[in-house]
């Protein structure tokens, strides 16, 4: 329903359900996953430059090339590679 200017003032019949909380979590944990995709593949992409001796942007398009020539997702190319990384014993961070 709308008053005389066209502004919304009720409803007729039925009821309106607030869904901003669940959209939220949504959206919340979305952007947690994707933080945590995106720190894993930057991870490998810093082994990569100190492995072959290249900037951030080659080491980007090396693991893009191989997700590429496999045909498995990006982030499943990194993961594998740091699991591969720790299976040798290596470690795929830097400690100090």
């Amino acid at each position: 329903m709308v008053d005389r200017c066209g502004q919304l003032i009720g409803n007729q019949g039925g009821y309106y359900i607030d869904v901003t909380a669940g959209v939220q979590s949504d959206v919340t944990a979305a952007m947690e996953s994707e933080v945590k995709v995106r720190a894993l593949i930057e991870q490998v992409e810093g082994v990569l430059m100190a492995a072959y001796g290249v900037d951030a942007d080659r080491a980007f398009e090396i693991l893009r090339w191989r997700s590429q020539l496999t045909g498995v997702k990006l982030k499943d190319v990194a993961s594998k590679f740091i699991e591969a990384l720790a299976e040798a014993g290596l470690p795929a961070t830097c400690s100090r």
